[in-house]
């Protein structure tokens, strides 16, 4: 038995139409072009996956997208997004202050605190790269001194600086070729 032809609701040909006129990015063309050719020349999936360049399953998914959701499957980026956030922004905020407060009076952030604070508070264990994942999209970032010898003696330093290379003298290697 033949597949029962499923259409869309009345209209879907002039808006999608109308949509290309508008100025849409290439995703965004291919998508509405997958809802036009399956209305004007009713294409199948397998006919429109070789004119646009989608898989048949794309396809279909496209379709679907937009029986459920509208014109708005169709435009606009769907990618991306925090999916595993424990905290939402703002709660990440509130739950900083403190620490970013505490940085300010004593001039440091100690990341292991935040850590451990963390931690208690959500009842789970994290990697350091999370805090500091935290830190970094609240706009912290790490500053440390520029690292030198403990050792080291500035006025030695100088003495070299002034007499290097020395004036007059050529290199022995460079007189033996």
């Amino acid at each position: 038995m033949a597949r029962k032809q499923n259409r869309f609701k009345e209209g879907t040909t002039e808006r999608m139409q109308s949509l290309l006129t508008q100025s849409l990015t290439g995703t965004e063309i291919k998508k509405v072009q997958c809802i036009l050719f399956r209305e004007l020349k009713h294409m199948s999936a397998e006919d429109i996956s070789e004119l646009v360049g989608y898989s048949v399953a794309h396809i279909r998914r496209t379709w679907g997208n937009f029986r459920d959701e509208g014109e708005s499957a169709l435009i606009g980026e769907k990618r991306g997004g925090r999916y595993n956030a424990r905290l939402t922004t703002a709660e990440e905020k509130q739950f900083l202050e403190p620490f970013f407060e505490k940085a300010r009076k004593a001039g440091i952030l100690f990341v292991g605190e935040v850590q451990r604070e963390y931690e208690k508070k959500y009842h789970t264990g994290v990697h350091h790269s999370v805090i500091y994942n935290l830190l970094h999209r609240n706009g912290w970032r790490k500053i440390v001194p520029r690292p030198s010898h403990p050792k080291s003696d500035e006025k030695k330093q100088k003495e070299f600086l002034e007499s290097f290379p020395p004036k007059g003298k050529r290199s022995h290697a460079r007189s033996a070729r």
